[in-house]
């Protein structure tokens, strides 16, 4: 994987970053899952902590003056969604959610989270809402 973004393969971010995902968090990151007819960026934005049993979401705010505001979320099982939770936001219009259904991958408030796949659901929702809303 990537670190500096120069190369073909998926970018993770900063050094930095990806020390403290990998080596202090014990995070593992991969792709979210590619949108139907959307040319997404092929940066990692969930990750999953086998120590945990949780599955992370996040996404990286650029400021204009030098480095980024990040945000980290972790889902679990057991876990239930709140109302107001950006996962529960679409990522895209309404407008174009209603004609490509595929590109709502947000969850309901009130969402249980009951196996490790809904974790990973939940997860994708939240980097989706933050990628889609100008967090990437």
């Amino acid at each position: 994987m990537s670190v500096n973004g120069r190369s073909k393969k998926p970018y993770i971010g900063t050094p930095k970053f990806v020390k403290y995902l990998t080596e202090e968090r014990g995070i593992v990151p991969e792709l979210a899952p590619e949108l139907p007819g959307r040319v997404v960026p092929q940066i990692c934005s969930i990750g999953f902590c086998e120590k945990e049993r949780k599955w992370y979401g996040w996404g990286c705010s650029i400021k204009r003056r030098g480095g980024g505001n990040r945000t980290l979320r972790g889902f679990r099982v057991g876990q239930v969604i709140k109302v107001g939770s950006i996962e529960t936001q679409f990522a895209f219009p309404l407008r174009e959610i209603e004609k490509e259904p595929a590109l709502n991958r947000s969850v309901k408030p009130g969402f249980k989270i009951k196996t490790l796949e809904d974790a990973r659901r939940a997860a994708i929702a939240y980097s989706d809402a933050l990628r889609y809303r100008g967090w990437w």
